[in-house]
């Protein structure tokens, strides 16, 4: 979280980006790994250290 804070302080842009398995069917797939890069968001934000995160 100090790196994720420092970024902030230094003007970057912070994005968060999901992953899965390439196997099985696709649309679940993304499903997953919209909500696996929304939750590390979800706690960015939770814990005030930064308002916008894509």
């Amino acid at each position: 979280m100090n790196r994720i804070k420092d970024l902030q302080e230094s003007g970057r842009l912070i994005r968060i980006e999901g992953f899965s398995s390439p196997d099985g069917n696709k649309e679940e797939n993304f499903k997953l790994s919209f909500y696996r890069a929304k939750t590390v968001a979800d706690i960015i934000q939770a814990k005030g250290l930064s308002e916008e995160v894509t």
